[in-house]
């Protein structure tokens, strides 16, 4: 249990590097659209997510 988090942590790091590190080489071409490239990501997670936010509202009855 102990090493397939921490495989998800680096993993997680890595992916969040690799953000930051594009970003801060396309501001200097594209300015602050460069954050634009990134939205994408979010918004995919939010919308993987949404089942286990229906699920968890049906079962407790919020």
């Amino acid at each position: 249990m102990g090493s397939a988090l921490a495989i998800q942590n680096s993993i997680g790091f890595s992916l969040t590097l690799v953000a930051i590190w594009l970003v801060t080489s396309l501001y200097a071409s594209l300015g602050a659209h460069a954050t634009w490239i990134l939205l994408p990501g979010p918004l995919i997670g939010l919308w993987a997510m949404r089942g286990l936010v229906y699920r968890r509202r049906g079962r407790l009855d919020l």
